[in-house]
């Protein structure tokens, strides 16, 4: 399976799942404390409704398409700090620390033991959802949620992601390459034309 599809869909997801219009400002409110604490309950239904088994693979394969840029500057700092090692033996550690994929497998092991995803989704998004919609938008997204096509929808979503997700690669790979191909070219022939 293409590596890049998961990672894909968990941005996707997570934007789906947390964007919508946002609440009018003019929410009117009887009893600030009672809405807050009604708008939180429907807050923790929601995440709840939307949470499955795949929440914590989706949020580690993000935390790796953040990694992946920085991953050799990462390694780097660590050979910094490295000491009593000869040159060949750190070239042989870089050797062996640069193969990401390795990394990621371990990674993705040992991040779930490590980290309690359920509480930080609940502290990340619940704020967002808070923020971006008002309390009667809570209870409707709540209901559709709830409804056999919300359930639907939480069930489909992400294979719906990940097959348009791979169409949308395949029909726009040699178009991306193209643009890809003359950026470099830019880039080559400002570089061999500068002074």
């Amino acid at each position: 399976m293409n590596r890049l599809c998961p990672c894909a869909i968990a941005v996707l997801a997570i934007a789906l799942l947390t964007s919508a219009t946002p609440a009018s400002s003019k929410t009117e409110r009887a009893d600030p404390t009672a809405a807050s604490e009604n708008k939180q309950e429907l807050i923790l239904e929601i995440l709840s409704a939307a949470a499955d088994d795949q929440t914590a693979a989706w949020m580690i394969q993000v935390f790796l398409v953040k990694l992946r840029p920085a991953y050799r500057d990462m390694i780097a700092e660590i050979m910094k700090t490295e000491q009593g090692l000869t040159e060949e033996e750190k070239a042989l550690l870089v050797e062996r620390l640069d193969d990401f994929e390795q990394f990621a497998e371990r990674f993705s092991t040992l991040l779930p033991e490590r980290l309690d995803f359920e509480s930080v989704r609940t502290t990340v998004y619940a704020p967002l959802w808070e923020r971006h919609f008002d309390e009667q938008e809570l209870r409707e997204i709540a209901a559709f949620y709830k409804s056999p096509t919300g359930q639907k929808l939480l069930r489909v979503m992400p294979g719906m992601m990940e097959e348009g997700m791979e169409t949308t690669f395949r029909v726009t790979q040699p178009r991306v390459m193209e643009v890809v191909g003359e950026v470099l070219a830019e880039q080559r022939g400002a570089f061999l034309s500068a002074p």
